[in-house]
């Protein structure tokens, strides 16, 4: 889908002044467009579709007045602000979120690897192809397996935990 199809569907997408709350004119952007880019191939519309059923369903005042503040990747996972959302549309995003956890944020294939440093997830050959953006060739004195965790390993002491 097109930016201005997303917009036409979706108008609380419109990317709005943060101080002033009023909409840019003629952007040719939206706020999902802040989305790493596997995220919003693998389920962006998706949860856009979600959340707009959930937004339908508020009072007009509230609909209009809405706005996404921020949408980011932030240790690994997906970060949505906004200037205030009903409890549903928190477990929305929070659904998303969990699945960003484990999809990479290169292309959206499932994930298997968490970078060490700036924690994203990456599928095998997004984390090869970072590594050597990052870290120029590959240099088989340091293998790019090392600069990443198991997403598994990664995530085993939180699972133990619950």
């Amino acid at each position: 889908m097109t930016n201005q199809e997303l917009i036409d569907r979706y108008p609380w997408l419109r990317v709005s002044n943060r101080w002033t709350g009023k909409f840019v004119e003629d952007a040719d952007w939206t706020e999902l467009d802040d989305m790493p880019h596997g995220w919003r191939v693998a389920f962006g519309e998706e949860m856009c579709e979600e959340l707009n059923q959930e937004i339908i369903t508020w009072p007009p005042s509230a609909q209009e007045n809405f706005r996404i503040t921020q949408i980011k990747e932030k240790y690994g996972h997906l970060c949505f602000y906004t200037n205030g959302e009903s409890k549903r549309f928190r477990e929305i995003v929070g659904k998303y979120t969990i699945k960003s956890k484990t999809t990479c944020i290169g292309c959206g294939a499932p994930a298997r690897w968490i970078s060490r440093g700036w924690i994203s997830p990456w599928c095998d050959d997004c984390a090869r192809e970072n590594f050597e953006h990052v870290n120029g060739s590959y240099s088989a004195q340091t293998p790019w397996e090392e600069e990443y965790i198991d997403i598994n390993e990664y995530y085993k002491p939180y699972e133990e935990e619950d």
